[in-house]
């Protein structure tokens, strides 16, 4: 913004330099009361709008702006002074449901200096709503409403001679948001879960913040939420049992109630069998890598083979052992944390020993 004597220029431009802006306001406070000349330049093309007049009687002034391609310009040109009576029913509010408001008519003014007298009224208010207000006279009064939804209140004064132009202020009163955790679910012990809280929602669609709780496990379990933060945390149960998680979502006003949803951990059946004896692998868990421990008259070379809880073949190497170890095996960097089964096969493609193994990297 700049000035000269009694006018006022300011320039608007998009951040991203953008076309055919739409729907932006621009906020002015503290202009000196008065009748003024408005005219809206484009910087772009040098094009310019038709002045109109306009009187700024508030501190607040909120100017919708025309549909503009990366920049604007408008100037405020003084025309006279505004010698009447000036309501002033401060900022609109949003507040989340429950909460109580407070409607402050004290900076209204007048510049003749005689004194003023305050009339609010409810212009509207969501349907079912009965708020009402206890004395319109009132400079300022708290109320707390009992359903959401936008609220306007209009304000005016007077003296002994003439009202006010009427000055307004909304309110919206915004409904919690809704947490949504998703459906109970059944899975294998050692098995990473992505939970997933796309269900939760805003009424007026605002942008949700997300706070997962793990509040129950099985007795003993190591297991933790990881990413407790994200709509997508990470959940790997270590012993059969149920894995209780709660969600709370924030709108930046509010927290939602809490949705809880129930991990059920069952044990790992049917496909593993009894391990060999003197073969064994180490370490495990697994972060990168591990060793394998084979009997010293397996048959060289030795075929490690890695199975998903599915049953499905995720990975064959071949490896040679020196007296009753067989090289370290790299874990692929494609698989995930959880469950693994582990089956060894001589050369002859005997079975010569299975077992299982959780990856935790």
């Amino acid at each position: 913004m700049k000035t000269d004597t009694g006018n006022f220029y300011f320039y608007i431009y998009s951040r991203t330099f953008a076309a055919n802006v739409a729907g932006a306001t621009l906020e002015l406070e503290k202009i000196p009361f008065g009748k003024y000349l408005r005219t809206w330049y484009d910087p772009v093309n040098g094009s310019q709008s038709s002045p109109d007049t306009v009187i700024l009687a508030n501190s607040y002034i909120d100017f919708k702006l025309p549909v503009f391609s990366e920049e604007l310009a408008v100037k405020l040109q003084f025309l006279e002074e505004y010698v009447h009576p000036v309501a002033m029913a401060g900022k609109d509010q949003v507040i989340p449901l429950g909460a109580s408001f407070t409607l402050d008519g004290s900076g209204s003014t007048n510049p003749k200096g005689l004194p003023i007298t305050l009339s609010w009224e409810i212009v509207s208010q969501p349907e079912g709503s009965s708020l009402s207000i206890a004395d319109p006279t009132s400079v300022s009064f708290s109320i707390t409403p009992e359903i959401s939804g936008d609220y306007l209140f209009r304000l005016t004064v007077s003296d002994a001679e003439e009202t006010s132009l009427p000055d307004t202020v909304g309110v919206i009163v915004a409904a919690p948001p809704v947490a949504g955790a998703g459906e109970d679910m059944s899975v294998t012990v050692g098995t990473e879960v992505a939970l997933n809280g796309s269900s939760s929602s805003d009424p007026a669609g605002r942008k949700l913040t997300y706070k997962w709780t793990l509040v129950s496990k099985p007795e003993n379990s190591k297991t933790i939420l990881k990413n407790i933060n994200y709509l997508n945390p990470i959940l790997t149960p270590d012993l059969a049992g149920e894995y209780t998680v709660v969600l709370v979502v924030n709108n930046g006003l509010s927290d939602s109630g809490p949705d809880t949803m129930v991990i059920t951990a069952n044990p790992v059946t049917g496909i593993l069998s009894p391990a060999i004896i003197g073969c064994r692998i180490y370490p495990n868990p697994v972060k990168s890598h591990f060793y394998v421990q084979v009997h010293p008259d397996a048959a060289m070379p030795i075929t490690v083979e890695i199975i998903d809880v599915t049953g499905t073949l995720r990975y064959s190497i071949t490896a040679y052992h020196s007296g009753n170890a067989v090289a370290a095996i790299d874990i692929p960097a494609s698989f995930r944390n959880g469950l693994y089964l582990i089956r060894l096969r001589d050369k002859d493609a005997r079975i010569i020993y299975t077992g299982r193994f959780i990856i935790n990297k």
